[in-house]
């Protein structure tokens, strides 16, 4: 074969001929080896086992030679060590057989010889040896006859014979085991040079391939090098027609497009470092911008780990910026505890930025380390053109100062407006007192001049009552007393205290409310003041004639009330600042009307406070919708309303009429004190007056006056004490205490057992009523009201109240009944055709509940029904008291009560 054609062949025949020829040779020089090993192993083994047997053999020849000597020797010595020989010989003979059985167990001829072998020598022991030593050993000379003599030569002969035989055909089989072993090793000998000369010949062959294919393959080699060296001048030769010249041509072409590609190359990393300096230079002038801000910033990874913190963030969390760069979550959530006040809450809120990363968060924040700060923390998402979120921006601003003139702001505001508040009650309550003409008959500049004075007083009063709702608020003082509302009876509450300024205007008031509304949960003092505050500012912006509509409606886990007015309205831009405080429309119109512009700042805390939310809908000229929310009540059962639940408008036109007793008034301020006694004095009450808490009990267990007007801040002890001292002790226990305050009520008087909270100044109208109210409440019929139709009830409410009746409104069967049986009312006022009313069935389960206690029971129907009758006719047998027919004034109301009073 031509070699040079060989090595023609393409690379890949070329690299695997080297390989596979060396496999193959390899296998052959294995099978070879161990073939031959095993044959000079197996040979040898065999020679081994030759050996042994032939050891063996030569031991059994001379274990006979000691059996027949030692037996001889005893036999003519009588002596007993020359049997010691025979006695040995005999003790091996048995092993040393069966290890020549195990010898000669593959060879049967052998096997038998031994066999034979092994019976001679037993015959030959009980014939000759044993018969002889018994008989030495009995003292006696041994006989044998000849016979016996010669068979037992005889066998002794054939043991000798046998066990030459046995010897020499083990030798020539030793000798034939011999011979194969020499052969075996030759042919191992010849194997392996044959082996060795055919691996140097492939190893020649396979040095050939490799320096055809090493030699290209290292010119190569060097090339790259030359390459990598930024040397671009090599050329490989481009022989041949296979892969190695094709590869030569292959690097040749790529280091003329290297060569090419280098200076545009240089050329983009000249630009590149240009755009890196710039970068680097904008990205020093950001850092110096932002450590020269007085926020402390933060980049925060996706996974939570900052990236990037200012020099700021040492002053306020006493962490060097380096040290918080690259640290994790860990690392930075151990921190809590040591710099903030509430680590859970802050811990918290950084969670929930992290789970909600489309979110932006604004919130107040406490530290305590290393100096006690307050913090404005705002953080925002870091996204993209593309909106991918990269981390979030957490910025802390020291507001520590601010907020600290904030609270000395409110505290002032509040400090002033309680002593304003002081003055204000002595002028508004004398300046009544000579409208009323306590002091003389008034000539009309005097009327004039005094309404002058309350007007101003009033107002005053309004805007005192403004600044302490917003500084309060603001600074967190306000709490709510969550309860379950309906808020149908509160609207009602609140549309009634409108309802004569509405008349004077002459507009109109439209009421839609959803007779389905489920109630709400919030503050219902609270409510009531939000609506008041709406509904007023909807009158004082309608004008004459126009027309307030006031509606609900539900939405999901909310109820919406609209307040609609045809009033001026309000321009786009106003309605951007409605809710800043002391903010005025421009309007003209809205510039006559008195304000102070808080109203609607308070309205909306207020609104947020109970978790809803306010806006508003106007054009100017058109007319305005204020909306607010509030979330409806887990607990959807109907509460039970009392007559306090609307409040008292101050309007009525019938005067409170006072049912006589002794009140004792525990007031500091003499100016008050005395304008309160002429009032009770006035209104036929006794009056004591005490100034201090400890007079005021001590007068208090000296007389035991019928109710107690109390002022909460006394000086020394409060009122809340001596309150407390009141309960707390059996002989006062059980005086109702009327709390009077220029402090907003925040319910701990209640707790206390006062039955009711007033705030200074207040008419003395409406101070006469409630304490008529609280002295007849246990005189005045308890009257409950059974009816669902919301705006029709609470007008006979109304009359009722002003009748001087205690009253209690419920809607359904089960309401009624929890009543009927808690409270026992004296009259239940039952509407025949209320929807959520089963008048049968109610009456029927009174009745049944009836013990000694007989409820007199008053029906109304309105338009006529034919199923009336027939219901008349079923609860005449349960003996219910009297038919009203809607409509009917108060007049005929009162009368028919008072005609049917009962006992």
């Amino acid at each position: 074969m031509n070699l040079r054609r060989l090595f023609d062949w393409p690379i890949q025949i070329q690299v695997l001929a080297g390989p596979l020829l060396f496999f193959a040779i390899s296998l052959l020089l294995a099978w070879s080896a161990t073939y031959a090993m095993l044959q000079v192993h197996q040979t040898h083994d065999e020679i081994n086992e030759s050996y042994q047997f032939l050891n063996s053999v030569n031991e059994l020849s001379k274990l006979v030679v000691d059996m027949q000597s030692g037996m001889r020797g005893y036999v003519l010595a009588q002596d007993p060590r020359f049997l010691e020989p025979y006695n040995e010989a005999s003790a091996e003979l048995p092993g040393l057989l069966v290890r020549l059985r195990r010898y000669t167990q593959e060879n049967p001829t052998q096997l038998a010889q031994i066999n034979l072998l092994e019976s001679d020598i037993a015959e030959w022991r009980r014939i000759i040896a044993e018969p002889r030593i018994r008989a030495v050993r009995a003292g006696r000379l041994p006989t044998l006859t000849l016979v016996e003599l010669e068979k037992g030569r005889a066998i002794f002969d054939a043991i000798r014979a046998m066990v030459e035989e046995i010897e020499m055909s083990e030798q020539a089989i030793l000798d034939q085991r011999t011979a194969q072993s020499r052969r075996a090793a030759r042919t191992m000998e010849i194997g392996t040079s044959i082996v060795m000369i055919l691996g140097i010949l492939s190893l020649f062959f396979a040095w050939l391939i490799g320096r055809r294919i090493v030699e290209p393959v290292r010119l190569l080699g060097n090339a790259a090098d030359q390459v990598a060296q930024n040397d671009y001048s090599i050329h490989l030769p481009e022989e041949g027609h296979y892969e190695l010249a094709r590869t030569s041509r292959a690097f040749n072409h790529m280091v003329d497009a290297l060569n090419g590609a280098r200076g545009e190359l240089l050329y983009q990393a000249h630009a590149l470092e240009a755009q890196a300096l710039a970068a680097e230079r904008a990205r020093s002038e950001t850092d110096a911008v932002l450590n020269s801000v007085q926020d402390a910033i933060l980049f925060v990874s996706p996974d939570r780990r900052i990236l990037w913190a200012n020099q700021r963030t040492n002053e306020i969390f006493g962490m060097h910026s380096s040290a918080m760069d690259g640290a994790t979550r860990e690392d930075w959530y151990a921190a809590y505890a040591k710099i903030f006040v509430d680590p859970q809450g802050i811990g918290a809120l950084l969670s929930y930025s992290f789970t909600h990363p489309e979110e932006e968060i604004s919130q107040i924040v406490a530290v305590k380390w290393p100096l006690p700060r307050e913090l404005q923390l705002f953080s925002a998402p870091v996204v993209d053109q593309g909106g991918t979120v990269h981390g979030r921006v957490f910025a802390f601003r020291d507001i520590t100062k601010e907020r600290e003139v904030d609270r000395m702001k409110t505290e002032f505001v509040s400090l002033v407006s309680h002593e304003f508040r002081t003055p204000l009650t002595s002028i508004k309550g004398y300046s009544d007192l000579l409208t009323s003409g306590e002091a003389g008959e008034l000539s009309e500049d005097q009327q004039e001049f005094l309404q002058v004075i309350q007007v101003n007083a009033d107002r005053l009063m309004v805007l005192i009552n403004d600044l302490l709702d917003i500084s309060r608020l603001e600074a967190g003082r306000v709490e709510l007393r969550e309860v379950t509302v309906d808020i149908a009876p509160v609207i009602q509450g609140a549309l009634i205290s409108l309802q004569l300024q509405v008349q004077n205007k002459q507009q109109q008031l439209v009421v839609n409310l959803d007779a389905e509304m489920p109630p709400v949960r919030g503050d219902a003092g609270r409510i009531a003041q939000i609506l008041n505050n709406l509904l007023s500012n909807a009158h004082k912006y309608t004008p004459a004639g126009g027309t307030i509509t006031i509606s609900t409606t539900r939405e999901e886990n909310f109820v919406r009330v609209n307040i609609t007015d045809t009033g001026v309205g309000l321009t786009v831009e106003e309605q951007t600042h409605l809710f800043t405080r002391f903010y005025r429309a421009k309007n003209p119109a809205t510039q006559e009307v008195g304000g102070t512009g808080l109203g609607l700042s308070i309205v909306r805390m207020l609104v947020e406070m109970h978790g809803g939310t306010i806006s508003v809908q106007s054009e100017a000229g058109q007319g305005s919708t204020f909306s607010f929310t509030l979330p409806i009540a887990d607990d959807v059962a109907l509460p039970v309303y009392t007559d306090f639940d609307l409040g008292n408008d101050g309007n009525n036109e019938t005067a409170a009429k006072a049912v006589g007793g002794l009140i004792l008034i525990v007031e500091d301020e003499p100016d008050i004190a005395e304008l309160s006694r002429r009032h009770l004095t006035r209104a036929g009450y006794d009056v004591l007056v005490a100034t201090d808490a400890t007079e005021g009990l001590e007068m208090a267990k000296s007389y035991l006056p019928d109710l107690i007007l109390l002022d909460v801040i006394l000086p020394g002890v409060n009122g809340l004490t001596l309150l407390n001292w009141l309960k707390s002790d059996d002989t006062t226990a059980a005086i109702p205490v009327l709390l009077l305050s220029i402090l907003p009520d925040d319910g701990q008087g209640r707790v206390l057992g006062a039955v009711d909270y007033l705030n200074k100044p207040l008419a003395s109208d409406i101070l006469l009523e409630r304490i008529q109210s609280i002295l007849s409440a246990k005189k005045s019929p308890l009257i409950l009201l059974g009816d669902s139709d919301v705006s029709e009830r609470e007008h006979i409410r109304h009359d009722l109240h002003r009748a001087g009746y205690r009253t209690i409104v419920a809607e359904r069967n089960h309401d009624i009944l929890q009543v009927v049986q808690e409270q026992q009312p004296d009259l239940l006022m039952l509407d025949l055709q209320s929807s959520a009313i089963d008048a049968v069935t109610l009456l029927q389960e009174i009745r049944s509940e009836e013990q000694e206690y007989h409820l007199p029971v008053i029906f109304m129907v309105g338009m006529p029904d034919p199923g009336i009758e027939n219901d008349l006719s079923n609860l005449a047998a349960l003996n219910h008291f009297g038919l009203l027919t809607k409509p009917f004034s108060s007049e005929e109301l009162a009368a028919f009560i008072t005609n049917h009073r009962p006992t």
